[in-house]
């Protein structure tokens, strides 16, 4: 049995309560979604935290020398993976109170920031002036969202409320003038279309039939829609969310095209029968060089990963689709040159 299917079966030994904590379907998209940001796998490094074969602590050090992160880089993944996935379960991967303690990450103070920053600062990072790590900046606001049921309602008032001007021109409401601040945009924007979800087509409506917007250059434009994109995907979530499972999931626009995911399945490789025939080829080409040649070791090299690959395939059969620990395996065939199924 290798190193990670000993890990994998001591994980599904855990207690229910410690195991789902870190597996559940919330738990394996938030993981995901900071895997894409940061372009790294973190399955595995979570699996062996839960069984306390990576110490949490030395996380950091974990990331820099397997993926090659900069030391700022695994503090933030650190930071984010305690605040949404190891929280709950900081006591028992550390009965020491005071370690726990230090770990810790209050989700109160966590909310009353950023419902603050909605209300007062939010401006200059929806035009972009604001030096700020959006990336990371929405897999909180994501997560807080889907585990504090209070907090999108708190956040959506939040922008009702600020009066920061986010235009320059005059600006109407109900045929009087009004400071173009971000809760009067809504203001305008909600009498012209109501309270009801709405799509691309109905923004693109309102951005080129509203005199208020008409009066804008392109920037100005272009912050006008970020606000109204961002409102959206506050009002209405987790509905006006892209995908089901986390993928292209943020709060605030970034103005990146979301890569959405085919719903089919692509085939994911040859059938079993033509791998067979692969490898017979590397083995009969595998008898033409001598012992200790490097031609051979090559060969040998390339059987051994094959090997290795399609005894993963068939653990990961063993796990349900989407799971913390099939996803994993997934990660770990990957890197080893094969197709997830």
């Amino acid at each position: 049995m290798s190193y990670i299917e000993e890990s994998i079966k001591k994980f599904q030994e855990l207690p229910a309560e410690i195991k789902n904590a870190v597996g559940d379907e919330k738990s394996v998209n938030f993981i995901s979604l900071i895997e894409k940001k940061y372009e790294l796998g973190l399955k595995l490094p979570v699996i062996l935290i839960a069984i306390k074969e990576l110490d949490l602590r030395d996380l950091e050090e974990y990331i820099i020398l397997k993926y090659g992160k900069t030391y700022e880089e695994a503090v933030d993944i650190k930071k984010e993976l305690v605040f949404k996935v190891f929280q709950p379960i900081l006591d028992y991967l550390y009965p020491d109170k005071d370690s726990a303690r230090d770990l810790a990450i209050s989700i109160t103070d966590e909310e009353k920031i950023l419902t603050e920053t909605f209300q007062e600062n939010l401006a200059d990072i929806i035009s972009g002036k604001e030096a700020i790590d959006i990336g990371s900046l929405n897999i909180r606001l994501v997560g807080l969202m889907l585990d504090e049921k209070n907090f999108k309602v708190e956040l959506e008032k939040a922008i009702y409320k600020n009066r920061e001007k986010l235009t320059h021109k005059t600006f109407t409401l109900e045929d009087k003038p009004h400071a173009p601040s971000i809760g009067n945009w809504l203001s305008d924007f909600i009498k012209w279309h109501g309270t009801e979800p709405f799509d691309s087509v109905v923004l693109s409506q309102y951005l080129t039939t509203s005199e208020n917007v008409r009066r804008l250059d392109e920037k100005e434009k272009e912050s006008v829609k970020k606000l109204l994109q961002l409102y959206r995907n506050i009002k209405f979530f987790p509905a006006s969310m892209p995908t089901d499972d986390g993928e292209g999931w943020e709060i605030i626009p970034t103005g990146e095209e979301i890569e959405k995911l085919s719903k089919a399945r692509p085939v994911s490789g040859p059938p079993k029968t033509e791998e067979e025939r692969e490898e017979d080829e590397l083995k009969a080409e595998e008898e033409q060089y001598g012992e200790g040649t490097l031609e051979r070791e090559a060969i040998e090299e390339e059987l051994d990963k094959k090997k290795k690959v399609r005894e993963l395939e068939i653990v990961a059969e063993h796990y349900k689709q989407g799971s913390l620990e099939r996803r994993a395996l997934e990660e770990e065939i990957e890197k080893l040159g094969g197709d997830k199924k």
